[in-house]
């Protein structure tokens, strides 16, 4: 047993919480009932049925160490997912049951789900750092979810715990503890951008048609602010007309800039210019930060060169070059659609982009793409302007919160709005679903819109519209949209197989989204599951009785097939790309076998 002592010590100034050995145990556990469930879901492991206990099935995992097993209960779910119960989770071994070690449980089982020792070895460290992570989010405590429903957008952003699919979610390899405590969102950290000129002759700067640099960033940094770092450049005789300014995270100027640009430094080509004076708040990304002291102001991406959900947190300068140009395309192609309008659906446009090539790292091709990716910067449109009196705003992602005392935010958010909870999730459909089905089958494109991409607008509990963000490198068109667009943007965007198309909504949407909503809603809500799939189809049959013309469209893309492709987002680091140095970030889909489609019943 752990005695009850500090389990990382930290020093003073960080003023972070204490993580005891219950934090991190209740953490354990809570990380091992989300692997064992997206594991099955991906059919990694594959456990023994024991009993039916009500709704649950226990089950028995066999492990690559004779004699080691572990039992655990678990509710089926749609589209092959279980809703493990982590307090049922038991190591048992020879001697008897054992606590819970995750990385442990990941050795045990190394053989079984196919991972090299390579792989395995960096992984492990990745799962050590998420559980820290979570451990920390323990020991700070989780706000209940009544107060989460009706708090302001930044304290249910810095709530969230990271992506529901992807196990390591919280990897950030690069990250000590103390980076931990200055930069995560859970830490609920401020921060301040460093600020660089970088000379026109390596960087580029591209932003909106009619947004020009001067006034672009005489509305991003205070007049006072601007003109002392005007001033800098000219104080060491330089001309501040050839210089942009550009900002980075502190993080990736002490780590990674300082050194790497010490040769630009000397020949004037990067210029530090110290420390902005306004406030940011890291959002769920960490490297997309939220101007606290100008809410309407932009948010700014930088790039962040942590290893985190997959990537190493870098832009790319190419495809800095085409994100504003597809921001101007896609808000000029749905600006004039009368439908999305009175949806109310919204685009946080990427207005500007800097990008600075580094004259040696941009002669190497084909190298690790991290060192392509080093320095540049998004400006974002803020949703904060977008809202009328008495709306809020807050992510997606926060549907899926559950507190401490087992209280849903949905539920919270149904309590307060005074719908039932089957009138509830129909009016957030409505709000969520629709105005994507109009974007696929009439605009033939489509979105990531995942939790952490999606902003949720309500009123009095009550989702009436949602605001994308972040679309700009993820958005797609169907083949036959491909050819119609121009040569830039063919360029930026790839072309898909017309098989392919139909899984942005079903992997994307269905199994990315609803498949954790549906259980939120069978399991606090009381609105079973299959309720909840027919509240889906009557949108999807809905919208195409609205848009008969359409008709050919819904016909190619069905989105009643009987079965959809297994999209497996944690076998693409188990097994198919590990921890290799690559040259592109990876990106090859890992699909296995099919899943059963919950609307299929329904079709019209």
């Amino acid at each position: 047993m752990l005695p009850d002592v500090l389990l990382s010590p930290t020093p003073a100034a960080l003023a972070g919480p204490t993580i005891l050995p219950t934090h991190w145990r209740t953490a354990t556990r809570a990380f091992l009932a989300k692997a064992l469930a997206e594991l099955l879901h991906e059919r990694l492991l594959t456990p023994t049925p024991l009993v039916e206990i009500g709704e649950e099935t226990e089950f028995e995992l066999a492990t690559d160490s004779p004699g080691v097993t572990y039992r655990f209960r678990a509710a089926a779910r749609a589209l092959d997912y279980w809703r493990v119960a982590p307090a049922s989770i038991r190591r048992l071994a020879p001697g008897g049951e054992t606590p819970l070690d995750a990385l442990r449980f990941f050795r045990e089982l190394q053989h079984q789900l196919g991972t090299s020792t390579f792989t395995l070895a960096h992984y492990l460290e990745e799962v050590n750092h998420t559980v820290y992570a979570d451990a920390f989010i323990q020991a700070k405590g989780r706000p209940a979810a009544a107060e989460l429903a009706t708090a302001d957008y930044q304290t249910i952003e810095h709530a969230m715990e990271g992506h529901p699919w992807l196990l390591i979610n919280k990897g950030r390899l690069g990250f000590s503890v103390r980076d931990h405590h200055r930069y995560a969102p859970e830490a609920d950290p401020s921060l301040r951008l460093f600020w660089l000129a970088v000379h026109h002759e390596r960087a580029t700067f591209v932003s909106l048609p009619g947004l020009d640099y001067a006034t672009h960033i005489a509305a991003e940094l205070p007049a006072a602010e601007l003109a002392g770092f005007l001033e800098q450049l000219a104080e060491l005789g330089l001309n501040p007309a050839t210089y942009y300014l550009l900002p980075v995270h502190e993080w990736q100027w002490q780590h990674k800039l300082a050194v790497l640009l010490a040769a630009d430094q000397t020949d004037n080509f990067v210029v530090p210019l110290g420390y902005g004076q306004e406030e940011y708040r890291p959002q769920q990304s960490i490297r997309t930060l939220y101007n606290a002291a100008r809410p309407g102001a932009c948010y700014v991406k930088t790039a962040l060169s942590i290893l985190n959900t997959g990537l190493i947190r870098g832009l790319n300068p190419d495809r800095l070059a085409v994100t504003p140009p597809i921001t101007h395309w896609l808000l000029t192609l749905l600006a004039p659609d009368t439908y999305l309008r009175r949806c109310g659906f919204g685009l946080l446009g990427e207005v500007a982009t800097l990008a600075y090539r580094h004259p040696q790292f941009n002669q190497l091709s084909g190298a690790p793409y991290q060192y392509h990716e080093f320095l540049g910067a998004i400006w974002r449109q803020s949703a904060v302007p977008l809202l009328a009196p008495g709306e809020q705003l807050c992510t997606m992602a926060a549907l899926l919160y559950v507190d401490d005392a087992g209280e849903s935010f949905v539920g919270a958010c149904v309590a307060r709005s005074g719908l039932t909870p089957r009138a509830w999730l129909a009016t957030y459909l409505d709000a969520y679903f629709r105005p994507l089905l109009h974007c696929f089958y009439a605009h033939e494109l489509f979105f990531v819109p995942h939790g952490e991409n999606t902003l949720l607008v309500l009123t009095e509990g009550v989702p009436h519209r949602v605001i994308l963000k972040d679309f700009a490198e993820e958005v797609q068109v169907t083949p036959a949209h491909y050819h119609r667009l121009p040569t830039a943007l063919r360029e930026a965007l790839l072309e898909l197989p017309e098989e392919d198309v139909t899984l942005f909504i079903f992997t994307d949407i269905f199994d990315g989204v609803f498949r954790y909503l549906s259980d939120i809603a069978h399991t606090f809500l009381g609105v079973p599951e299959s309720e909840f799939w027919a509240l889906v189809a009557a949108v999807i049959r809905d919208y195409q009785a609205e848009f008969p013309a359409l008709a050919d469209r819904f016909a190619r893309y069905d989105l009643f097939a009987p079965r959809f492709a297994r999209f497996c987002l944690n076998r693409l680091r188990l097994l198919t790309y590990g921890y290799a140095e690559l040259a592109t970030p990876p990106a090859v889909p890992a699909l296995h076998g099919e899943l059963l489609n919950p609307v299929a019943p329904h079709r019209p």
